[in-house]
């Protein structure tokens, strides 16, 4: 549950703003000791973000969409760092998955209705 939270608000950090910046680039820019720059990583969870970091980074995307993290990459992507795969490290990381990718969403859709309200 930390963790997911943790991934929660990493997310709403990371997504770009309309100016093309994220609003952790912007709270950097205006106070760099921002508590929300410094969100402790829960200790117990800190391998399965970075093995969710990593391994996202690995996914192609484009135009608004963010595919989900397939079983099947995960473990070709578990084989070639050497990381152990198990149920719980698997469903770990995909539960993070999945709710970035429902926020990812939720905020596109939104992003697209603002921008539909202000051209009308």
């Amino acid at each position: 549950v930390e963790l997911i939270g943790y991934a929660e608000r990493q997310c709403r950090l990371d997504f770009p703003e309309p100016d093309g910046f994220s609003w952790r680039q912007h709270l950097r820019a205006v106070d760099p000791l921002d508590p929300r720059l410094h969100d402790p990583l829960p200790v117990a969870g800190e391998s399965i973000w970075k093995t969710w970091r990593e391994l996202s980074k690995t996914r192609d995307h484009g135009f608004g969409s963010l595919p989900s993290v397939t079983h099947r990459e995960f473990r070709a992507f578990a084989e070639n760092v050497g990381i152990r795969v198990d149920p719980y490290r698997t469903r770990a990381v995909m539960l993070i998955d999945e709710v970035v990718r429902r926020m990812w969403t939720e905020r596109r859709k939104n992003d697209e209705e603002a921008r539909k309200r202000s051209e009308e």
